[in-house]
């Protein structure tokens, strides 16, 4: 009889699953939140305007994926688990139609 016994495939895939979904959602805010530093506390002083215009018509993309992930994350954790903006209140911010943003 061993000391403790093996885990079943079942318990051990369920193991595994459970591992790398929370793995991908640490993984996913720590991005996130160093994305949004580096746009809205960026560590060189740069505006986030600047940041803005130095990603170019990507901005939109950077944008859109914030949102969805930061949806999708609210959708499937607890409160105190999503994600926070770190946009400051007032900021309006304006996607033109060749990707790149405007802040105001």
């Amino acid at each position: 009889m061993a000391l403790f016994d093996e885990p079943t495939v079942s318990e051990s895939t369920g193991r595994m699953i459970r591992d790398d979904l929370i793995g991908w959602v640490n993984h996913s805010r720590a991005m996130f939140d160093g994305l949004q530093r580096l746009v809205w506390q960026n560590p060189y002083a740069l505006a986030p305007q600047q940041v803005f215009d130095i990603i170019g018509t990507r901005g939109k993309d950077l944008l859109t994926w914030a949102t969805d992930l930061a949806a999708m994350v609210a959708k499937h954790v607890s409160v105190d688990k999503r994600l926070v903006s770190l946009k400051p209140a007032g900021v309006v911010v304006t996607i033109n139609a060749d990707g790149t943003v405007t802040l105001s």
